[in-house]
């Protein structure tokens, strides 16, 4: 971040790092954008969003 990267961590192509994914979860759960912190809510809420997207 002091370097001006808008991530908080690691990402590759397919995977981001654990640890940010975490911070993550706890914000959009805390946003209300899920109901909890885990990664098959944000699944759940994407799959929801990406259809809502395509009606």
């Amino acid at each position: 971040m002091c370097k001006g990267k808008q991530h908080i961590c690691h990402t590759n192509s397919d995977r981001a790092c654990r640890g940010g994914r975490d911070i993550q979860l706890q914000v959009f759960t805390t946003l209300g954008f899920i109901d909890e912190p885990t990664d098959e809510a944000l699944k759940v809420a994407n799959q929801e969003f990406l259809q809502s997207q395509s009606s």
